[in-house]
């Protein structure tokens, strides 16, 4: 029985027309807020109703890749003690995509127009010419991911953070922790564009030979079978000028051992302690901030750079483009398969950007 049949049979009418049947699509929910790491049971896979126009100037999107990022498991907890809001249960999480336009009424945004935005983890998105954060990929399709990594707002993350707040001079030794990641990695090779002595910290030696073959960093440390403090002392026996620090933790208390007067920390992220339970205490560190004028940055790059975004975009657009910085990804297959593959970014099982291809 064809699809027109079976409907006809179901509603006794030979006349219904298909458009007028509600259609539903897959959709990545919370089901529970999660209590350390996160597990699959936190997450559904549901369907929902499948949008439709019903106003101008607007599109539907079918989603074709989405980011996961260490920030979205602050949006795992029903308090509001993130910068984002928290995420609802029983409906859709949200991130950062890539998506194709295949139904329109926006001169603008014309079917097959490429689009990144942020918006919920479903299989199509509605959206209109003011959403936030909405802009054409000026990307060829196969390349489109890379505008949720070295593109997107991992890539705007390395490059303000590094240049803005690490202030970089040809000579100096920067240290990277959490260096095999997405935004740790491009730190790691604009260190090595601007002509830095570079560290990199990862958890695996696999990790540490993409540092070394791929991104041509310095020197590397695996921190879970060598000891941090020892061999950055070894690698860096001037000590270090600049850390850009993705974990915080134990390897950033090993860092400020070695800091120079003036160093300058960009504090990115704390992935060490977004799966605790408590509080995160150790060493305290304002000593060595006051008695070496030491200088501790933290930002979030949409809220402390959204109107400097095309900036980053056109200058690492064409690093990208020369081959001079490399978009390293990870990637997982299917809308259903999003909650595995956030539960591999967080336990360390990705190398580069963590996406999800729909």
């Amino acid at each position: 029985m064809c699809i027109r049949d079976s409907i006809n049979a179901e509603y006794g009418d030979p006349n219904i027309r298909l458009q007028n049947i509600k259609m539903t699509m897959k959709a990545v929910t919370l089901a529970s807020y999660p209590e350390g790491l996160p597990s699959l049971e936190n997450f559904a896979i549901t369907f929902i109703e499948k949008p439709v126009i019903n106003q101008e100037n607007s599109f539907i999107a079918k989603v074709l890749y989405v980011s996961v990022d260490p920030y979205m498991r602050g949006r795992m907890r029903p308090s509001r003690d993130s910068y984002a809001p928290p995420f609802q249960l029983g409906q859709p999480i949200a991130g950062f995509l890539v998506a194709e336009v295949v139904e329109t009424n926006s001169t603008n945004y014309p079917v097959e127009t490429l689009v990144t935005t942020i918006g919920p983890f479903t299989e199509y998105i509605i959206l209109n010419e003011k959403a936030p954060l909405l802009s054409k990929l000026q990307l060829e399709k196969s390349l489109a991911s890379q505008a949720l990594g070295v593109l997107g707002m991992p890539g705007m993350t390395a490059y303000f953070g590094f240049h803005d707040i690490c202030q970089p001079k040809a000579g100096e030794t920067l240290v990277v922790s959490g260096a095999a990641g997405a935004v740790g990695g491009y730190v790691a090779q604009l260190g090595k564009i601007a002509g830095c002595k570079v560290i990199g910290i990862a958890g695996t030696d696999e990790k540490n030979e993409v540092l070394k073959n791929e991104f041509g960093v310095d020197a590397t440390i695996n921190y879970k079978t060598e000891n941090v403090l020892q061999k950055l002392k070894e690698y860096a026996p001037s000590g270090v000028d600049m850390y850009f620090d993705n974990v915080g933790g134990e390897i950033t208390d090993a860092v400020f051992e070695v800091l120079n007067l003036r160093a300058r920390v960009s504090s990115c992220g704390s992935i060490s302690a977004y799966n605790k339970t408590e509080a995160d205490l150790g060493p305290r560190h304002w000593g060595s901030i006051i008695s070496k004028g030491i200088k501790v940055e933290g930002f979030i790059v949409t809220r402390d750079y959204g109107s400097r975004w095309g900036e980053g975009v056109a200058a690492m657009t064409k690093l990208f483009r020369e081959n001079k910085i490399k978009g390293k990804e990870t990637v997982t297959f299917g809308i259903d398969n999003v909650p595995a593959a956030f539960i591999q970014l967080m336990t360390g099982g990705n190398i580069g950007k963590q996406i999800v291809q729909f």
